[in-house]
């Protein structure tokens, strides 16, 4: 198995002292650290420590072969051949198959194990109705850690948890309602098996649980009018108040990753421009020499029909180059209407080699570049096979940057 793999692993491990180690990566106790200048204690007591972890050896050598942990809390098989990564969040190509096999090494019903099982359950490894199958599960993970206390809030609406034909859950239904814990449990930020990062976790602060408090908040905690909550995302159809609540997720450490959590900045849309800073980035969906066809309707398996409008509305609140080439790639080739340029020999296309500070195409057809053994020639006639909006990402598309390689090396040769 891939050694990357097992990092996303060893956070199942992580607070009941395991770590991944040697070639087979089973999991073992660290070596003691002693506490003072010396790098340990006594000799009397380096010899109790030696015995009691022995004796935790010992324990787990026996109880491991006899009991090894199932990933599937009712007892139930996991799903064979599970090779697919996990349903929820990205774990580096975290699959069931990792799961089960690390869990070979842990004893059931230990702490470790009961994390597995967590995890086994949020990347659909079992049945759904695995996990909670006793009324004990439900303390397994329950929404409030300390209890409710007198400041919960029993009838505070979940954002985004509402349909044309149901009402929105409330903050009583992820304590109570088994389908709403399962959808919230299964669900997590960035580290499976832990139930801290559950979304049903993260919702204590929101709900007003005893002991916990909101870490992040969007436009810097102002109350938004009614006007700005019902704004929407133009392609998801997330709502700013939604939007509220999944910044309210997040713990203060982490109110940076809010925006690479969302793809976008909230910010940009819900808040006053005047008052908050932004991080967006200009991703225009069309290049200068294309006409931008705002009103055209695409049918999308993500959206549904959305206009080009939406789509280039979208794209004004991003803060990833990479989802705007992304975004670009899907929408562009409907959005932007085909021109026609002209290469260097003459030819219409609707893209072409094209030196910016000349406006025409390289003078030196024949220069070569050592390193791909292609020629400027070879990339005019490639550059004149795409479309207007490949043209848009060609060095992405080639993996080779012509332009400068064609313009900027010409010029620095005729300035020679």
């Amino acid at each position: 198995m891939p050694r990357q793999l097992w990092k996303s692993i060893a956070v199942l491990l992580y607070h009941t002292r395991y770590v991944i180690v040697d070639s087979q990566n089973f999991p073992r106790e660290p070596p003691f650290i002693g506490v003072g200048g010396n790098g340990g204690n006594s000799q009397q007591e380096q010899q109790q420590q030696e015995q009691q972890q022995e004796e935790q050896n010992n324990q787990t050598s026996s109880s491991s072969p006899t009991s090894p942990c199932s990933i599937c809390l009712d007892g139930s098989q996991p799903i064979s051949s599970s090779d697919v990564p996990f349903a929820y969040s990205n774990n580096g190509g975290l699959t069931c198959n990792d799961v089960v096999s690390a869990a070979s090494a842990v004893s059931e019903g230990t702490e470790t194990c009961q994390r597995m099982q967590l995890a086994g359950f949020q990347g659909g490894c079992c049945g759904e109705s695995s996990y909670l199958v006793t009324p004990e599960s439900f303390d397994r993970c329950p929404l409030c850690p300390q209890g409710e206390g007198v400041a919960f809030l029993p009838f505070k609406e979940i954002p985004g948890t509402a349909s044309s034909t149901t009402a929105p859950l409330l903050c009583s239904d992820l304590r109570t309602n088994t389908d709403a814990i399962i959808d919230h449990l299964q669900r997590y930020v960035k580290d499976p098996g832990l139930c801290e990062d559950t979304i049903l976790r993260r919702s204590a602060a929101w709900c007003g649980c005893f002991g916990a408090s909101i870490g992040c908040t969007l436009c810097n905690g102002e109350i938004l009018d009614q006007s700005s909550l019902s704004r929407t995302h133009p392609l998801t159809r997330m709502s700013c108040e939604e939007m509220v609540y999944q910044v309210a997720l997040f713990d203060s450490d982490r109110c940076s990753d809010v925006t690479s959590f969302l793809q976008f900045d909230p910010n940009a849309l819900c808040c006053p421009l005047s008052e908050i800073g932004t991080t967006t980035i200009p991703c225009p969906l069309c290049t200068e020499q294309q006409e931008f066809i705002v009103d055209n309707t695409i049918t999308t398996v993500s959206y549904g029909d959305v206009t080009c409008g939406d789509a280039q509305a979208a794209a004004n609140l991003l803060t990833s180059d990479q989802v705007c080439t992304d975004l670009r790639l899907e929408f562009s080739n409907q959005c932007c209407l085909e021109t026609t340029a002209h290469n260097s020999s003459g030819s219409s296309s609707a893209c072409a080699l094209i030196c910016p500070d000349t406006g025409e195409g390289p003078n030196d057809l024949f220069l070569t570049d050592p390193v791909t053994g292609f020629s400027c020639d070879f990339w005019v006639s490639e550059y004149a096979k795409l479309t207007a909006s490949q043209c848009v990402d060609a060095p992405y598309v080639f993996g080779f940057d012509a332009v400068s390689f064609c313009c900027n090396t010409q010029i620095t040769g005729d300035n020679g």
